[in-house]
């Protein structure tokens, strides 16, 4: 499809109850509207835009500062060309057009507009993922938000117990155990809790399968004298401590699950594609003729082997598990499917931004990118430096060298994403001993 041959230009402001949309067939006469959020007004909006350009949508490019959504998901369906645009690149622009820093909707509908078609190298192309990777993607997202309910849960229970049995998290600094859980079901006061039986205990310790620590020491801590606080505090804070506990019982089962769904839908693509036989086109199958017992097996052609998929490539890489594989296939679609190794370290937050003004250099660490793809960078070089030795070596030539722990770790994962590149571009699994034999020839 030819990018160059667009007659209208859409730029549309969104919000959370109504888009403003500024269509431009012609620079010097913009046509505004306000679209309502709603299925039916988005499906009017896209029945207006094809009405100006005679049903081939294929002709309207629509400015946008999101790269997902209901808007921009029934845009895509549509057959529109959408575009999106980092929300501090459109501050910029909008102090091209308007120096004196007016702002509203309306004006920044026209700023996306005006700068799609005068500038849209600036802009970043949105494409439309697979169901697979779309499911994965929120599966993976709504576990991380999961995992953080439950440590904001988990962090509200340890500061109670803080306050009025501290003795308790000694068997768990964080209170992320579900011993701690299961005693403060069975006694949420210190009072309570050093009546518990060694029976009692045992049947607990039994039952969650625990063996580093003992029922004989689980009943001295919770003898261990209370702290003394006011008549009545006491009762509270352990009344408040004891509804926390069903909370992070259902946040842990719930992303648990969503762990395993994960985990699954991860399996199914490490397998290996399989390439379709195509027949050559115009020319007829020719029947197979009778096989001859004596004659001598033909070179005939075979099918051809299994491609590797890119989740399988990935998934042989050192220090990628389960949840880095998953991060990195949703939220780094396009650059693993292009190769493109800057914008991978871009994402991920792994190249620096360099400042430079006459004599002055600072190089400082990158802000700009997906917290998902670099909280998957941290994970991927924390178990690379701990099972790979030439990342742990790397590792601690940069440390020694200076660096902090965050900045070696940030060129551990440079260097891996390099090699992934490679492996991705050459359809190979990761080889320890073939990465050691061209480390020690360089």
């Amino acid at each position: 499809m030819d990018t160059d041959c667009f007659s209208l230009y859409v730029g549309i402001d969104w919000g959370d109850a109504q888009h403003q949309v500024c269509m431009l067939s012609d620079p010097n006469h913009p046509k505004e509207l306000q679209v309502k959020h709603g299925g039916r007004a988005l499906a009017d909006l896209a029945m207006a835009l094809a009405h100006d350009v005679w049903g081939q949508n294929h002709r309207v490019a629509v400015a946008i500062e999101v790269d997902s959504g209901p808007v921009v998901e029934s845009l895509l369906l549509q057959g529109f060309a959408v575009y999106s645009i980092n929300p501090r690149q459109l501050d910029r622009l909008r102090d091209r057009y308007f120096p004196s820093g007016a702002k509203d909707d309306r004006r920044d509908a026209l700023v996306l507009a005006q700068s799609l078609r005068t500038d849209r190298q600036l802009f970043k192309r949105v494409e439309a993922d697979d169901p697979d990777t779309i499911t994965l993607r929120h599966v993976t997202r709504a576990r991380d938000e999961l995992q953080r309910s439950l440590q904001r849960t988990t962090n509200r229970l340890r500061n109670h117990l803080a306050q009025y049995f501290p003795a308790l998290l000694q068997l768990s600094p964080d209170a992320s155990d579900p011993l701690v859980w299961a005693l403060i079901e069975r006694a949420p006061d210190p009072e309570a809790a050093a009546k518990l039986s060694i029976v009692t205990i045992a049947k607990i310790v039994k039952d969650l399968r625990i063996r580093r620590v003992s029922p004989q020491q689980i009943r001295d801590v919770l003898r261990e004298p209370p702290v003394q606080l006011l008549p009545g505090a006491r009762q509270a804070l352990a009344q408040r401590a004891l509804t926390l506990i069903p909370q992070i019982r259902l946040f842990h089962e719930q992303f648990v699950e969503h762990t395993r769904a994960m985990e699954r839908q991860i399996a199914d693509r490490c397998q290996p594609v399989q390439e379709p036989v195509s027949e050559p086109a115009g020319e007829p199958a020719l029947e197979a003729p009778a096989p001859d017992q004596s004659s001598k097996p033909s070179d005939a052609p075979t099918s051809p082997a299994p491609r590797l998929s890119d989740a399988a490539i990935l998934r042989s890489m050192v220090g990628i598990g389960a949840y880095v594989l998953a991060v990195l296939l949703t939220e780094a679609t396009r650059a693993i499917a292009r190769r493109d190794l800057a914008a991978l370290r871009a994402q991920t937050g792994i190249a620096p931004v360099t400042r430079q003004s006459g004599h002055s250099l600072h190089v400082s660490m990158r802000r700009a990118c997906s917290w998902r793809l670099q909280k998957a960078a941290y994970c991927w070089g924390m178990a690379a430096i701990q099972n790979d030795p030439l990342s742990k070596a790397h590792y601690q030539r940069l440390r020694a060298s200076g660096h902090t722990h965050a900045r070696a770790l940030r060129g551990v994962v440079d260097r891996l994403l390099d090699v992934l590149i490679t492996m991705l571009r050459d359809g190979t699994l990761y080889h320890p001993e073939r990465r050691r034999e061209l480390h020690n020839a360089a």
